[in-house]
């Protein structure tokens, strides 16, 4: 339960913004959505040092959702980590992209460089739609995420075979792999490529659950949202907030 959300939430639209040790928050207010009921949301910014919480309430002030994260100015880097939707009711309503929205804003108000996650392989096409890229940086994580993608079958979804193929090649012409060398760097900035491409094709169908449970990954891994590409998707991401009913815009 969270105490008396409504209670603090401002009433008018444009949604507050607090400063509290030289970082800027979205704190309190409310998200009125089409043919689904208004939620809370309320930002804890004393949960610990540079630790943070978000939670979502319904109109009946129950717990449904949940957002840790860390801000680190120095770097310029928000982490963000047990995102949780608690309520089975409120799954597949909007309530993950409303939180990374959340998240949008304080990179914006705080002029940071980068939003970081560690997905699970399932919620990577999530993660994926809202603009997150692969961010993979080991070797052995590399090659499990890469040897599921090149184990694919692509006779559902033809457009995958390039980027399957492309998997399988990697894997097996790497010295890395091939010699299990550790001072053997793998390219990196290929892998991600590949599995991001991977991930925006899967996300350009309108798959089934089974055809989604086919072609999810297992692996989890390193994905990222820099400040560049939040400002070059700025349209995408000003319908959403517009979608939500969150008022903010993104100039």
């Amino acid at each position: 339960m969270i105490n008396a959300i409504k209670n603090s939430i401002i009433s008018f639209k444009k949604i507050p913004l607090k400063t509290k040790n030289d970082l800027i928050f979205a704190t309190d207010y409310k998200i009125q959505r089409k043919n689904e009921p208004d939620v809370f949301i309320k930002s804890d910014l004393d949960y610990g040092h540079n630790f943070f919480i978000t939670k979502i309430a319904d109109e009946n002030d129950n717990l449904i959702a949940v957002n840790h994260f860390a801000l680190d100015k120095a770097d310029g880097i928000i982490e963000t980590s047990a995102m949780n939707v608690l309520s089975k009711n409120y799954r597949n309503k909007g309530l993950g992209t409303i939180m990374h929205l959340d998240r949008i804003v304080d990179l914006l108000e705080n002029d940071m460089d980068k939003i970081v996650l560690f997905s699970t392989g399932e919620a990577a096409l999530f993660h994926s739609k809202l603009k997150f890229e692969p961010d993979l940086n080991n070797g052995e994580q590399l090659e499990n995420v890469l040897t599921e993608i090149s184990a694919k079958n692509c006779n559902n979804m033809p457009e995958l075979k390039p980027i399957v193929k492309r998997a399988y090649n990697y894997i097996n012409s790497s010295s890395y792999f091939s010699q299990k060398n550790c001072l053997i760097e793998p390219d990196f900035d290929k892998a991600n490529k590949i599995i991001s491409e991977y991930l925006h094709i899967v996300n350009s169908k309108n798959l089934s659950k089974n055809d989604l449970f086919q072609y999810k990954l297992n692996s989890d891994f390193n994905m990222i949202l820099t400040h560049d590409s939040v400002m070059k998707n700025k349209e995408f991401f000003n319908k959403l907030f517009e979608k939500y009913g969150i008022d903010y815009q993104i100039n």
